[in-house]
């Protein structure tokens, strides 16, 4: 529990960090980034996709998901492993990433940069997305452990 605390609390300060950096400052941040993403993408979606389609991608957005994935999948975890302590309900599991993301944005203004409630909507989609798959992850752990005490008992 201890690791995805911190991990969570680590993955916050990343997310309003950058969204405290200057215009020029996020701007060289992306161009570093997509210079090793970038590479990578082609060889995963040419199966998918064409170059062309790939180069369209924008490298920004993925990372907007990308991070609020981390976000999402975090919070899922932490709820899964404090349930037998505090019961928290799905809707407050899918309502503190958007708040986190409205928050994002928001800090933006203090930057001087323009937020975007289309971010916002990726942000979001990246949480859900990552809570779905820790949801799924935890379900299939939860039927496996149950499976095992039936058959020792």
């Amino acid at each position: 529990m201890r690791f995805f605390l911190v991990t969570t609390a680590l993955t916050l300060l990343f997310i309003w960090g950058n969204s405290l950096l200057s215009r020029e400052s996020s701007q060289q941040t992306s161009d570093f980034v997509e210079v090793y993403v970038r590479p990578v993408l082609h060889p995963a979606l040419s199966p998918f996709m064409t170059a062309e389609d790939i180069d369209l991608i924008e490298i920004r957005k993925l990372a907007h998901f990308a991070e609020f994935f981390a976000l999402g999948f975090q919070l899922a975890i932490l709820r899964y492993l404090l349930r037998s302590v505090r019961t928290v309900s799905l809707l407050l599991l899918a309502l503190l990433p958007l708040f986190v993301a409205l928050v994002d944005e928001g800090l933006q203004f203090i930057s001087a940069r323009a937020p975007s409630l289309a971010d916002v909507g990726i942000d979001w989609a990246g949480a859900l997305t990552g809570i779905a798959l820790a949801w799924g992850i935890t379900a299939l752990v939860s039927r496996l452990r149950r499976a095992a005490e039936v058959r020792h008992a």
